[in-house]
């Protein structure tokens, strides 16, 4: 991939599938070829894209640090920086944020019904399909539910960690901490990635 024409932070971003602040903390430490024009729009060289390709196969695939990956690409030639960036899959996966990644695994999904759902229910007799109860639905006014204790920690506005069941001063003040943690790395800017 050695030609002269630029390439921006987001074509690398879309093609590579790596996150622009990602990139730019990439650049930071020298992981990236630097711009070919400095300022808004600057314009990089087309040999990032398998840089940041074979960057991304090394911290998903071996699983190296930044400094073993800086290492290595100081040394690899660029036929052997493109050979690892094949090593990724040809699609990469949609760009999520921490906080997307924490709100997919918050509400997980609702089950599929299979395409024979509506065949399946239509061969159940009439009279054995649940029938309304004529007490009226379990949370009509008058009916107790069982109450269920649960601790709410705010991360930030888009993020909070649910926690079910009495907690003991101890275990709350563990998770205090859990939550100062995420909410630390949530404002630093990526330094591993």
């Amino acid at each position: 991939m050695a030609d002269n024409t630029e390439i921006s932070l987001q074509d690398i971003s879309d093609a590579a599938g790596v996150e622009i602040r990602t990139l730019r903390s990439w650049l930071a430490q020298d992981l990236l070829l630097p711009p070919l024009r400095q300022g808004r729009g600057a314009g990089y060289p087309p040999e990032n894209l398998a840089r940041a390709r074979a960057i991304r196969a090394m911290r998903e695939l071996d699983r190296a640090s930044l400094t073993d990956i800086r290492r290595r690409l100081w040394t690899m030639s660029e036929a052997e920086i493109e050979a690892q960036a094949a090593l990724l899959t040809p699609q990469p996966g949609p760009l999520n944020s921490a906080a997307a990644y924490l709100r997919s695994i918050a509400a997980p999904a609702a089950p599929r019904p299979s395409p024979d759902a509506p065949n399946r229910l239509a061969r159940v007799p009439a009279n054995t399909r649940a029938q309304p109860s004529p007490e009226g639905p379990p949370n009509a006014p008058g009916r107790r539910t069982p109450t269920r204790t649960v601790t709410v920690f705010t991360i930030n506005p888009d993020v909070e960690l649910h926690v079910s069941g009495e907690l003991p001063p101890a275990v709350r003040l563990q998770f205090d901490r859990i939550a100062d943690l995420i909410r630390s790395s949530l404002k630093e800017p990526p330094h591993d990635q």
